[in-house]
């Protein structure tokens, strides 16, 4: 089996990144993991678990905790 190859994109609950995604999924491409991060906890992106391996909430980049986050 081959490797599969690590896509992280930022912003899931944005349309941009949820169809970018889709449009992968739908073309039959099984060579890639994708992992969804936002800030804001209602990203709808997040909890899509038909299109990301895994997801995560993080801190937006102007927070203190941005960069303690690991």
């Amino acid at each position: 089996m081959a490797k599969k190859i690590n896509i992280l994109v930022t912003g899931v609950g944005g349309p941009t990144p949820r169809s970018f995604v889709r449009s992968v999924l739908d073309s039959g491409a099984d060579s890639y993991r994708f992992i969804g991060v936002d800030a804001n906890p209602l990203a709808i992106g997040l909890y899509d678990k038909s299109s990301y391996d895994h997801t995560y909430l993080v801190p937006r980049a102007d927070d203190e905790r941005y960069w303690l986050s690991a």
